[in-house]
């Protein structure tokens, strides 16, 4: 699925799969909605989860809404829900849960570098070959 319509002049740098995500000792009642934390409207993985959920019947409430990254993982620490996240980002203390409470599946996600076609051409290819032999690592 291509999310970036349009877009003619983008390197795709990696891609990955979204899963769901949550602590190890997390739980979801059944029967209940499924606690979400998420990002504002609009936001791709909110968009995705609540979408998958509401494709496979699941019922779902959004527990915890934050701007950054930093709050995603503060609240999933914390147990107070469950996101959706690019499986190369999950870090290491938290667990992907897609298959213990047969969660549907979310999608997948291209990282795209797009060109500013007002920057600095050199610069730019310099910065594009440097992240394109790179991987993306769990850095969070």
């Amino acid at each position: 699925m291509k999310w970036l319509a349009g877009v003619k002049d983008g390197t795709v740098v990696q891609h990955d799969t979204f899963s769901w995500v949550g602590l190890e000792q997390t739980s979801l009642e059944p029967g209940l909605p499924v606690p979400l934390i998420s990002y504002p409207s609009p936001s791709l993985s909110r968009k995705l989860a609540i979408d998958a959920l509401e494709s496979s019947g699941r019922t779902w409430r959004i527990t915890c809404t934050t701007r950054q990254i930093s709050g995603v993982l503060a609240a999933l620490r914390a147990g107070i829900g469950i996101a959706v996240m690019p499986t190369s980002l999950v870090p290491e203390d938290l667990k992907i849960i897609t298959r213990r409470f047969d969660l549907p599946p979310v999608g997948d996600v291209d990282f795209t570098l797009i060109r500013n076609p007002l920057a600095n051409a050199e610069v730019i290819d310099a910065l594009t070959q440097t992240i394109v032999g790179r991987t993306l690592k769990k850095s969070v």
